[in-house]
Formats: C-alpha cells, structure tokens, sequence
C-alpha cells in the first residue's frame, strides 16, 4: 500500500517537471482581412487596384495567382505598369492594359499557415460604336395600326443601358458623346415618353400599340441610345422617321405584339420580369394574375403602364403559372399567354466555417453548410492547397461537409479553406485554426452569494487554459462529489435543491499540463419567496374593470427587499396606460378592452428569489380586426378577396358575420359598405389555414380599395389594413341615368328643371355629361342642352306663361355613348306666381270657444282653379302674432282643405264657410291675425285682419334649475323665472324624487308658497350620498307648469366641509355687512346648511357666534357693535342648523379684521394709555359664545361725553374755517402735477371725492339735475363716497352707515367731527 501511494506522488511530481520543461510556443496563422470585390472593371490605359490586406503572427510574405498561375509583378514585362504597395499584398496596375484582364488572386504566408482570398474578375470596360447609316431610315405606319423600331444595340462591358431619344433632323451631335446624365430618364436629351401606347422589349425594341398622328413628332429621329456608366460614354444608334398616313384612327381588334420568353429561370432573392405588349385600338387594358396561387401584393406588382409583370425578392414558392391577358373594350374578346417561373439559387450559408482557437489535445470540427438549388459541391483547403494533395494528416479526416482533426498540438495551426459551389456561383471562406497551450487561470472567481432554499445554484469559477483545466470543487476541506453537484463545462459548480445544509465556505482548483489555480467563496442559504394568495382567472364585458391580488412572504431578513412585478403575456404591463394601476400586489385595469385578454403573471421577488403565478384574464368584446387582406384576382368587372381570422379573434362572443367596404379613387375618403357575408359561409383555406373570402362586383371606370370587419354579439370590430393595391374595372358606358327627374316651380317665368346628380363612381368613362331635354306639352319641338359639371342638379329655362305643363327627361353619356336605358319622360309645370285671389269676410269662429291657447276662425272659401291660383291649390295659411311684434312672433299654420270640398269658380252669394282652429297661441296676449290663400311656393295677399285676447294659462318651464351646492342633507338650488309667463306669476313649487337603482320613489313637495319673487331656496332633511329628482313648478292662478328636472346626488356625510370664503366687508359705526361666497376650488364639497358669523375684539380670544344664520343668501350683519374699535371676524360653515355651541362639526374661513366708525376711538387710545386694557396672553382662550355683540361701558360715562363733545365743537371751528379759505380760490393751489386739469367730467369727480380736505364729503361739480342726489340722500351717500352695489340686501334696501372695506384692510379712521357733521 505504501509503495503504490509513493509510486502515485512520484508519478505526479514527474509530470510536473516535464510540464515545467515542455515549452509554450503559440503561432497564428494569417487571415486576409481587406480584398479587392468579384468584378473590377477597368478602361485602357486606366489604373485597376486589387486590395488585399492581412493580419497575423510573425512576417507576412504577400503573392499573386493569374488564371491559376504564380504572377510575378517584378519581371521586366510587368514591372512597368505592376507594383505591389509596401506592407501590404494591394496589387497596382497602371496604366491597365487589355491584357492585364483575368482572374487574380491573392495569397498570404507565414510560418503557421497560407491564406487566400476569393478569385476577383479583371474586366477591360468599353462600348463599340453602332453601325454607321448614312440616311435615316424612313417607318411608314397607318394610324391605328401597331409599328416596331428596332435597336441593335453593339457590344458592351458591362451590359449597355438602352433608351430612346428624339433629335431634330439638323442635329449634328456626335454618334459618341461623353456620359453627362440628366435629371430626368435619358438625361440631357429629349427622352421618347413610354407609356400605355409606348414601351420597349427587353432588348430594346421600341414599339407602338397603335399609331397616332403625335407620333410624327414633327419629323424629328428617333434615335436608340446605349450607354456605359464605366467608361461614362453614349452611343447613338441609326436614325428612324416615322411617316404616318390615313386620316382617322379605326378601331383595332387586340394582337399580342411581343412577350418576354415563356419559361424564365430565376434566383432566389433577385426579381423575375415577365412582359407583353398587345397592340389595338383603343389601348388594350392589361392585367396581370397567378393562376395557381396567391399573389403576393407586397412583393407581386404590375407596372404602371400595365404591360410589365413584376416580381421582387423572389422565392421558392413563387414557383408557377403567371398569365397576363389584353383586352379591347370596344371589341370582343380577350388575348391571354401565360408564363411559368422556375426558382433557383446560388450557394448561401447555412453553416459557415469561423476562426477557432483551441488548446492542445483538444478535437476542432470546421463545418461548411450551404443550401443551394441545384446543390452545391463543397471543397476544402490546407493551406491553400485542395486537403487531397496536402501533406497528409492521421488526425486529419473529412466527413460530408465537415473537417474533424482530432488531439491536436501546436504544429496543427493552419489556414483551412472551403469552396462551395453550383452552376449559378461558389461561396468562399478561408479560417485559421490556432491551436495555443497556457497554464489555467480563474476569470471569474466565487464570492459571498446568497440563494433561497430549494432553488439551484450556480457558484462561478469560470476558467481558462490550454488544454482545457480539470476542476474540483470542495465545501471546506471535503470534496464534492454525488448526484446533487454538477461541474459545468465552464467549470462553475451547480448545486440543486439548496438547503439550510448547503450554507458554508466553497474552493476551486483548476489544473493541467502547465500548471494550477484556486479560489475561494462563500454561500448564503435564505428562506424561499412563497405567493399564498394567488390571483383568480376573470372574464368581463369590455368596458368594465378587473381587479388581481397577488400575496406572498419572504425571509425576514429579506422583506424589504419584496416587490410585485406584474406581466402580460411575458412583457411587462404598460405603466404609461392611464387605465392601469399597480399598487403592491393589486393591479387593476379599468374601461377593459380586447387587448387587455391574456395571460398575466405576478412575479414577487426580493432579487434574491421569486414565485410566480399566472391567472387568465379574458374580455367579452367586438372581434379584433381582421388581417391579411389580399386581393386574389381581379378581371373584368368581379374580383375575389381574401383576408384571414382565427376563431381566438372573435373575443369570447360567436362570431356572426363579416362586413367588406371599399373606397374608390373617386371619392378616397370615404369607405362604403360592400357586402355582409355570414361568418359561416366565409370560410376559404384553399390556400393558407384560417382563410376566408368573398367576390364582389365592381362598377366600371373605378379602381377599388378594401377592408373588411367583424361582428359578434358585441357589435363590430375596427377596420382591417386596406389592400395594398387597388383592382381596376374596365370602361363601360352607364348603366343608368339620373333619378328624381321633376319640375320645380319656385321661380315665376321659368321652367326649372331638377335632378339628382350621378355620383362619380357611376360615370363608368371620361366625357360625363347630361342632357336635358324639355318640350311644351302638346309641341313637338324638343329643346336640349349638355350640362358638363355632373356636379349640377338643375338647370332653368326662361318662358313666357305662368304654370304651364311640359315634358322634360335626362339623360346621362361618356365617351363610350348613351346610357344603356333610356332616360323616363316626366310630366311637369313652368313656374308659380303669386295667387290673383284673396280670402274674405276672415273672423272668430263662434262655435269653438277661445282658450289660453287655441281658437277657431272662419272665411269664404277662394276660386281654387289653376288660372285663380297661378298654380295648384295647397290650402290656406292662418297667420296669427302678438300685436304690434310682427316680425319678432308671427307664426302661422297650414290648414288643408279636401279636394272635394275645394271651391272652384263659385258664383257670388254662395255662403258656404272653411273653418280651421290654431292652436299653440300665446296665452294673456293681444293676437292679431289674418289668413292667406297658397299654391306650392306662393302666398295670396291677405285678408282682413282680426283682433282678440287670449286668456290666462300655466306657465312654461322655467329658463334653468341648477344645485348651487350640495351637502350631505340639502341643496341649495337657483332657477330662473318661467321662459313665457302666461299670466300673473304666483309662485313657485319645489320638490323632489328620491332615485334607488333603475326605480324612482314617491313625488314629495317640499315648497308649494315661494313667493314669485323667490328664486332661490333650500331642500334639507335628505339622506347622505342619495341621487335626487329635483324639479321646480312656475304658478299662476289657472295651475302649475311644466316641471323643470334635475338629478343631483347629497355628498358624504363624513367627507371635508368647503371653507367659506369672505369677500366684502361694509363698515358703519355699530354694525358690519359681510359678504361671502365659496372659491371655485371649494364647490365640489360638502357645503353647510346655514352660516353664522363669528366676532371678537382685537386681542380677545374668545369667538362670539351671532345668531343670526344665513341658508339662501350669502350675506350677513352685525348688529350693536362698539365705535371706533377693532374687530376679527369669520363665517362659519355648519351642516346642520344648531343653537348648540359644543358642536363640533364646522368649517371656519380665514379671519378678517375691521375697524368700525365713530367717537368711540378715543377711548380705545385713552385706555391703551392709562393701562385699563388688563388682559394678557396668559389668560386669553378660544371659545366660542353665543349672544349679541358686548357693548362698552366706559361710552356712558359722562365725563368722557363731555370731553368728546368739546374735542368735537374745536374741530367742527377749525374745518369751517378751512372751508371757508377754500373757497376764496387765492389761498388754495393745485399740486404741480395737477395744474393742467382734464375737462372731462369723470376726472372732476374724481377730484371732488378726494379725502385731502379731511372731510369725506362730496364736492362734485355734476350739475346734471338728473345726477344730483336728493336731499335726503346726500346725508347717508356724500358723508361716505359711491356706494357699492354690494352694500344694498338682495331685497334692495340700502345697508346704511357702511363704509367699503375690501376683505383684510382696515377702516380709515374717521374724526368724531365727521360723525357729527
């Protein structure tokens, strides 16, 4: 046992010094990084530069192969115009000789390997020149009849680009021009425009559907052009004059004039060409279709001038049958050939070889996949040379497509090239094989990681080194081996199923032939993250929320780190939706829509770990729109569409139909329903799984596009994406001609003829136009005239006679003819005048009563004939206004009379009655009224007029109801006053409904005696957050009216009450008016019921509460206040009327201070003087207490009266005295920037109402006796200025001794003389 264990050291520590020894040597090989293109193109004498750049180790030696030969740049012949650039392997050539062209490749050497870049095609660039003609060649072609003028164009590298020109006869140009293109197809030159009648084959014939005299051009050449962009050069070919002959064009039957060959071969990726040219007259229209498959709209185009078939990016599936077919619409019969398209390809990868650096001992695998029809052979390389005839290799071998060497060393470095190739191209790849040797090292190293228990792990120890090293884990000083422990190929340890056990201190050691390395790490076992209150799966109807709860715990030592994190469908929910809201582990998705079904998952994780759970959500909903709709055929006047949609789509309702629109280039804004198709008769997977389809008939003249939508049960889905190409009819002439044909006869001496415009999709050609016809009946001269703007609907005819019949038709026509019926003769009148007859002996009916609303008349019936009423007899018009406002209240009311009781010629005497009854007349009003004979658009004169009065009714509703604010048991509502009174208002009735659900309760009146007057009022004693049917009632004596309604719901009895906000305060010497009102941030919450004002002195702490309470105004007063003093005040806001002052529910505005006005001042001053003020911060508190304000008793003391009185007598001497110097005008100056006064009266006032004299008195200069207040009024206004409107109560009267304080300044104090006075 001994020996073996020192036979094992011994054994390792020999390998250790051989290792020691055994030299590191790493080479790498050279990889050609820069090289020339395929095909470079050069002109003689010209320079050609063939790029070839590499990298790799060591000396990089550069050679060049030409047409599979070793080229020498530096032999005599070469080295004159051949170098190659110093560094690199670039070959030079300059000047480029004719035969400098071939194949040239480049080839790179070093001591690890040779690497070759592809094969590049030397090309000598030129054009020669067309034969030469010395006159042009002269194309003789009958109008109408097809003609081909043929190119030839000559021998060009690359391939020449032809187009056609047109040049003058005179023209001298030179048939070889230098390349100068122009901004448009033929550059500089006049170009011969292609089109529908004009176009070129692919060798660049040039041919003519049908020839036209324009083809003429005047006689100038049509000359084919070729042109070279390498060598930047334009040749001219022979000149040809079309001489054209015949006076008018015939029509020609459709030829198939030339078609691109029948079978074409392309590769895949590039794009197939089909064409045909038919010629005729008039232009055959062409069209392009598959017949055995799908078009593609994308990719499948037919060109604008209709006769070339396109088809981009080909690919295998395109393989098929293509037909185009030309059609004449002007004579029979259609030209069809059809074309079959074969698909192949050049090699492309699948697999491509890559650089790869291995270690020693390790196996390499190159692999080169290609895909290719018909397939490709593959080839490899060693060192450029084909792997057959390379040095042989044991470990060496090529199986298929792949190149195995296997236990490599470093004498293995090499450069390996593969070759793949078919009929259409090769593809070329040149890698390196390094093969390195290194000892190991760590890249990444283990650290201190935590996990959650029972989740795998993976312990990072991400090693390097050549060969690769052997790793070995262990937990402390053990070993880790079993089925638990995995060490990955990178050689990172994976522990599953971690448990408490597994927490503990980890080493790994890395080893190989060179040497060894280790690291150290650290792991952290938590408890796992559990969801235990998954969300449920849902279903709703569109519109609706949804709410998901999501739940779970954590490690403690992890909590603060938990977070939700919700998904749809495995992408995060978009929080940028205003409808989505996550809140912890609640998301709720609000209005659902079809896009909200899916899957959802929560995820809680702490970034450590996480659980996850997923719950359905599924919306009832109209069906998503429908998708891939294509266009499958289109000829002739039917076309066949197909779109797609999976039963998933129709959102959890039955799908029941399909709904096609379409829009046509006539009116392209506007999408027109089609079809309706049953979802079960829709059905189509001919061609691809969830197909449907439909076949719609066009109209001619008209290029369609289409959509199409879906319907359930829940109604219709969005549009689908329009086709992306439109479906062209042919020309037809119309199918119809216009309707609603009639004569209207609004116009006296005219015959007016009226008709509904043909829409443009009816036109069916160009040259749309009606005509009109009229003949006088009984005549049988037919008068016509062709009205071009199909825009019109009537056209008028000057006549002599009044109402006289006629027959008129219309007729609609194109360029193709007459519409395909003929156009209906319609009988008709020339126009009305007014009637020569006039109502008589016009009166009050005595048989029918009149009410506040309605009443009856009686006249003698007029001669009714056509000759008596310039026309034909309607009726009569009762006209009926409120005296003298005609023109602001007429009405009138058509009264129709039978046509058996129509009169018609009556002889005088005849005393038969026609009686018609109003109603809706405007009720205690003054009426007048009259009646008028009419005809279809004209009114007799009138007849006498009659006078009465309606009596008194109910009114109407009034003007508007509105809730002013809302608590939690009242509104406070405004109306207006009913729109029309109908008599003497006498007041209002209020009430309401309370409304449960889809059920209204009992009518409860709450007011029936508002007073007229009253148009605001209180509804309390309601439930909180309850919905109301408010209404209110105008009354007079004859009842109440219509009811005005309102639906308005009581807020939260718990929700915030809106703050009170004070506006005005008016001032007087013992009392203040406040006003107030709520901001407009306030008046969406709970308001009070009733307000009360709150007082204090300056100082105080105390809150008086004055009982007088505001419920419908928002004003109050207060009474009994002390002169000259300071005062704060507030509104309170209480929801519910009480005399209890521990209520505790209220709602203070801000304070606002005032000084009230008076003699009392002094006191106040005296007081602070003297020190009698004893109250103190220390014994102020804030109550509230009820009663009227506290009058001062230091105001009855009577020594203190007669003080003031004597302070009052000086002052009154001195002002007087003031006044009196005043008004001399000597003594008194205007200040310096007054002295130039403005005539204007207002600024005399202002002056007057100036306070500097220290008198508030006025001293207008308004003499107006209209503007002069009264005596008694100059008492309460002069002594205070204007007075505001706010200072007068809502019933008007005047609130006396105010003066106007904005909210939070202060009073001026006033002198005690100023009271006196």
């Amino acid at each position: 046992m001994e020996v073996r264990i020192s036979c094992a050291i011994l054994t390792i520590v020999c390998s250790l010094l051989v290792a020691a020894r055994e030299e590191i040597k790493n080479c790498k090989p050279p990889a050609v990084i820069k090289q020339a293109r395929r095909v470079v193109y050069f002109q003689q004498d010209g320079t050609a530069t063939l790029e070839c750049i590499a990298k790799g180790d060591e000396t990089l030696t550069y050679t060049w192969q030409k047409d599979d030969e070793e080229l020498d740049p530096t032999t005599p012949e070469n080295e004159v115009h051949m170098t190659v650039e110093s560094g690199v392997g670039t070959l030079i050539l300059s000047p480029a000789k004719e035969s400098d062209g071939g194949t040239y490749q480049c080839k790179v050497q070093n001591a690890c390997g040779t690497s070759l870049s592809t094969t590049t095609r030397l090309l000598h660039a030129h054009i020669d020149p067309f034969p030469k003609l010395d006159e042009p060649l002269k194309m003789k072609a009958m109008m109408g009849k097809p003609l081909k003028l043929s190119c030839n164009p000559p021998d060009s590298v690359p391939e020449a680009q032809i187009s056609w020109i047109l040049v003058s006869g005179d023209d001298d140009s030179a048939d070889v021009m230098d390349y100068q293109p122009g901004p448009e197809e033929g550059g500089m030159f006049n170009s011969v425009p292609l089109g529908r009648r004009v176009t070129m084959d692919y060798q660049g014939n040039l041919y003519f559907v049908a020839v036209e005299e324009q083809d003429a051009q005047e006689g100038k050449h049509y000359v084919c052009m070729a042109s070279n962009n390498e060598v930047r050069s334009m040749n001219q070919g022979e000149d040809k004059i079309i001489e054209i002959f015949g006076s008018r064009v015939s029509q020609e039957p459709t030829v198939l004039q030339w078609h691109s060959d029948k079978e074409v071969m392309t590769l895949e990726g590039r794009k197939a060409r089909f064409k045909c040219i038919f010629s005729g007259y008039p232009t055959p229209r062409v069209r392009w279709r598959r017949i055995d498959g799908k078009m593609d709209e994308g990719r499948m185009k037919q060109s604008s001038d209709e006769h070339e078939f396109v088809i981009s990016d080909v690919q295998p599936e395109d393989e098929g049958v293509y037909e185009c077919s030309g059609e004449n619409p002007m004579v029979q019969g259609v030209i069809k050939e059809t074309f079959k398209l074969s698909v192949e390809s050049r090699p492309r990868w699948t697999k491509r070889p890559k650089d790869l650096i291995v270690g020693v001992e390790d196996n390499v695998t190159f692999v080169c996949d290609v895909d290719a029809a018909p397939s490709a052979t593959v080839q490899w390389f060693i060192n450029g040379v084909p792997e057959r005839d390379a040095p042989p290799a044991k470990n060496r071998k090529v199986h298929n497509n792949a190149l195995v060497l296997t236990n490599v060393t470093q004498d293995d470095s090499q450069v390996v090239q593969c070759n793949a190739s078919n009929i259409h191209g090769y593809l070329w790849a040149d890698v390196y094989l390094e093969v390195q040797a290194m000892k190991p090292t760590i890249v990444s190293k283990p650290t201190e990681q935590k996990v959650a228990q029972e989740r795998n792990v993976i312990i990072p120890c991400g090693v390097e080194g050549k060969p690769r090293p052997q790793v070995m884990w262990y937990k402390g000083s053990q070993k880790l081996e079993g089925f638990r422990y995995t060490i990955l190929p990178t050689g990172d340890l994976q522990i599953n199923a971690v448990g408490d056990q597994d927490s503990g201190d980890y080493s790994c050691i890395a080893k190989n032939r060179y040497g060894q390395a280790e690291a150290e790490g650290q792991l952290v076992v938590r408890e796992k993250t559990q969801i235990l209150s998954p969300p449920i799966d849902d279903r709703v109807n569109y519109g609706k929320p949804v709410i998901f709860n999501c739940g779970a715990v954590t490690d403690k030592l992890e909590n603060m780190w938990l977070k939700y994190i919700w998904s749809k469908d495995n992408a995060p929910v978009d929080a940028s939706d205003p409808r989505v809201h996550v809140k912890g582990g609640e998301l709720r998705i609000n209005a659902t829509s079809s896009k909200d079904t899916g899957k959802y998952k929560c995820n809680a994780t702490n970034g450590l770990d996480s659980d996850a759970v997923e719950v359905t959500l599924e919306v009832v909903a109209p069906p998503d729109p429908p998708y891939n709709l294509s266009i499958v055929s289109c000829g002739g006047s039917d076309t066949d569409l197909e779109w797609k949609f999976q039963d998933s789509m129709s959102n959890f309702s039955p799908l029941e139909e399909f709904v096609m629109e379409y829009n046509t280039t006539h009116d392209p804004d506007v999408w027109l329903e089609a079809k309706r198709i049953p979802a079960d008769k829709s059905v189509y997977q001919r061609y691809s799984e969830h197909g449907r389809q439909m076949q719609f008939k066009m109209s001619p003249w008209s290029a369609y596009s289409f959509r199409v939508r879906a319907r359930n049960q829940m109604g219709l889905s969005e549009p689908s994406k329009h086709t992306h190409t439109q479906c062209k009819s042919a020309e037809a002439r119309p199918y119809r001609n216009p309707s609603g044909v009639e004569t209207v006869e609004e116009k006296t001496g005219y015959l007016v003829i009226k008709w509904e415009p043909m829409p443009l999709i009816e036109h069916h050609s160009d040259n749309f136009h009606y005509n009109v016809t009229w003949k006088k009946a009984g005549d049988d001269k037919v008068n016509s005239v062709e009205i071009h703007d199909w825009r019109q609907d009537r056209h008028e005819v000057k006549v002599d006679g009044v109402y006289e019949p006629y027959v008129v038709s219309v007729l609609a026509r194109n360029a193709l003819g007459d519409a395909i019926v003929d156009p209906l003769e319609v009988p008709g009148f020339s126009g009305e005048a007014r009637p020569k007859v006039v109502p008589e002996n016009f009166e009050i009916d005595p048989d029918v009563p009149v009410t506040s609303t309605s009443a009856g008349f009686r006249w003698d019936p007029v001669d009714t004939s056509q000759e008596a009423m310039n026309g034909k007899f309607q009726g009569y018009k009762i006209r009926y206004w409120k005296k003298d406002q005609f023109n602001t209240t007429l009405h009138e009311e058509l009264i129709i009379i039978p046509a058996s009781r129509r009169r018609r010629a009556t002889p005088l005497g005849y005393n038969n009655k026609v009686r018609g009854k109003v109603s809706g007349l405007p009720s205690y009003s003054e009426i007048e009224s009259d009646v008028v004979a009419i005809n279809n658009y004209f009114s007799s004169n009138s007849s006498n007029i009659v006078n009465f009065s309606t009596p008194e009714g109910v009114p109407s509703r009034v003007e508007y109801l509105e809730a002013l604010f809302r608590g939690s048991a009242h509104f406070l509502l405004e109306w207006g006053p009913p729109i029309e009174r109908n008599g003497e208002l006498t007041g209002y009735q209020l009430g309401y409904q309370k409304i449960l659900g889809l059920s209204i309760g009992d009518v409860i009146i709450h007011r029936d005696d508002l007073p007229p007057n009253q148009q605001r009022a209180n509804i309390d004693g309601l439930e909180p957050n309850s919905l109301y049917r408010i209404f209110v009632k105008a009354k007079t004596a004859q009842g109440a009216g219509e009811p005005y309604f309102i639906d308005v719901r009581t807020t939260d009895e718990n929700s915030e009450l809106a703050e009170p906000q004070i506006e005005k305060v008016h001032v007087g010497e013992h009392s203040v008016n406040i006003s107030f009102s709520l901001s407009d941030k306030e008046k969406g919450k709970r308001t009070g019921s009733v307000y009360y004002l709150e007082y204090r002195k300056m100082g105080d702490h105390k809150w008086d509460r004055d009982q007088e309470a505001a419920t419908d105004h928002f004003w109050l007063t207060l009474d009994q206040l002390e002169p000259a003093t300071t005062y704060e005040v507030r509104v309170v806001s209480v929801p519910k009327e009480s005399g209890d002052s521990g209520n505790a529910e209220f709602k203070p505005s801000e304070e606002t201070r005032f000084d009230t006005i008076g003699i009392g001042f002094g006191l106040q001053a005296l007081a602070l003087v003297s020190g009698n003020d004893t109250q103190t911060s220390g014994n102020m508190t804030d109550e509230h207490t009820l009663g009227g304000a506290k009058k001062g008793s230091v105001l009855s003391a009577g020594w203190f009266i007669g003080m003031m009185v004597a302070i009052a007598i000086l002052l009154l001497i001195l002002i007087i005295v003031c006044i009196v110097k005043r008004n001399r005008g000597k003594e008194y100056k205007f200040p310096p920037e007054k002295d130039t006064v403005d005539e204007a009266p207002g600024h005399f006032n202002e002056m007057a109402k100036s306070e500097k004299n220290g008198v508030n008195t006025s001293a207008s200069f308004e003499r107006d006796p209209e503007k002069v207040p009264l005596e008694d009024e100059t008492d309460s206004l002069e002594d205070y200025g204007d007075v505001d409107p706010q200072k007068f109560n809502e019933d008007g009267s005047f609130i006396g001794q105010y003066g106007d304080l904005k909210t939070g300044a202060e009073a001026p104090n006033a002198s005690a003389m100023s009271s006196i006075v």
